[in-house]
């Protein structure tokens, strides 16, 4: 079936901006998620970085704006898993406790 609905024998396009959207499952719409993430420095140097409220969400980077950029990229790739099995993701309802030397910051992510 088409986006055409029918009305009294007249095709009319459909006015409602969502469910065009949602009827395009192959370009699916994109959200800004806001994202608190902790950050910890290694003995290495290298930093740490994981979602304080999706477990199992994790990267780390050679600096601390690389692992900004990896642990985002690593919650896009969760997302698509999420998406694709048809699964809710499993925020946490509380955050996961900060450890006393990691940083916090709230990130953008657009996926």
């Amino acid at each position: 079936m088409s986006i055409i609905e029918e009305r009294k024998g007249e095709e009319v396009q459909p006015t409602s901006v969502e469910w065009t959207a949602l009827s395009d499952l192959s370009n699916p719409p994109k959200f800004t998620y806001e994202c608190r993430i902790y950050l910890l420095r290694e003995d290495d140097g290298r930093y740490s970085a994981w979602l304080a409220d999706l477990p199992g969400i994790a990267s780390h980077g050679s600096t601390l704006n690389r692992a900004v950029e990896n642990i985002k990229e690593a919650f896009i790739g969760a997302l698509s898993v999420y998406q694709t099995r048809g699964s809710e993701v499993p925020w946490l309802a509380r955050p996961e406790e900060k450890p006393t030397d990691a940083l916090e910051r709230w990130i953008l992510v657009d996926a």
